[in-house]
């Protein structure tokens, strides 16, 4: 469930989860990478796959991703999903919402990582909480499709902002 956040503390938390997201989609690569290292060999990308087999990774190299974070937050356009809502103005011309798997996608790198982090068998980030924190002028959208895409109970946190 999302928790009631006060009016007095709204302006607060907006600041640090819209911050966060924009090191989160800063560095989503390098964080899609990290998260990669605790999935199953078989889903890992083909690349990263090869750079954490490759002899010459040293134990140094892969110590930071044996740390799993209290925290992880995720933006929504271009980083879960696309295209960006701001794109769909004609289903908005038209009255329409955006339909998951047909006008809206998650990429298939979320995807995986996402099933592997609600696998029951691996409890690595049973600790670990996930936020979205994003901006767009269509926030019933988003959250609308969050459910569209089961994705409303995965996440302990969720702002978005107009």
């Amino acid at each position: 469930p999302t928790p009631n956040i006060s009016n007095t503390n709204q302006s607060q938390i907006f600041s640090k989860m819209t911050a966060a997201s924009r090191v989160f989609s800063l560095f989503s690569l390098t964080l899609i990478r990290s998260s990669c290292a605790f999935l199953p060999e078989t889903i890992r990308p083909t690349t990263f796959r090869s750079m954490m087999s490759s002899p010459n990774t040293n134990k140094a190299d892969t110590t930071a991703l044996n740390v799993v974070p209290n925290l992880i937050v995720f933006d929504l356009d271009n980083t879960l999903w696309t295209p960006e809502l701001y794109q769909l103005r004609k289903l908005e011309r038209n009255n329409q919402n955006p339909v998951a798997h047909k006008d809206v996608e998650l990429f298939p790198a979320i995807q995986s990582i996402i099933e592997s982090l609600r696998n029951p068998d691996d409890d690595t980030f049973a600790n670990t909480k996930f936020a979205v924190a994003s901006r767009t002028k269509s926030v019933e959208w988003a959250h609308d499709l969050l459910k569209q895409f089961e994705l409303d109970s995965f996440f302990h946190y969720v702002e978005i902002f107009s």
